[in-house]
């Protein structure tokens, strides 16, 4: 599952990602191989940099296939006093 946030980035900014997915499913792994921690994992190093106060642009890469993912997110909320949530459009190639 793959659930990214709407975190605002200003223009300028930079964020550095690493993230990780484990390959064994929760339920057949149990608490004996503590829950899939104990899995081989899929590693992705990924960096996203703001181009304005509400576009960002960004690049990963996964050892899966050696996958590199492109992307770019535009705010079309932001989360204030008045507005409760961000609302964000995202658009990505994978390949």
């Amino acid at each position: 599952m793959n659930l990214p946030n709407g975190k605002p980035i200003k223009g300028g900014g930079a964020d550095f990602l690493i993230g990780h997915r484990f390959t064994q499913h929760i339920r057949s792994a149990g608490l004996g191989g503590l829950f899939g921690f104990d899995s081989g994992a899929i590693v992705a190093f990924g960096f996203r940099a703001g181009i304005s106060d509400r576009l960002s642009v960004s690049v990963a890469r996964s050892n899966l296939f050696k996958t590199i993912s492109l992307g770019s997110a535009l705010q079309l909320t932001r989360q204030s006093a008045t507005t409760p949530v961000t609302l964000q459009a995202r658009v990505g190639v994978d390949g």
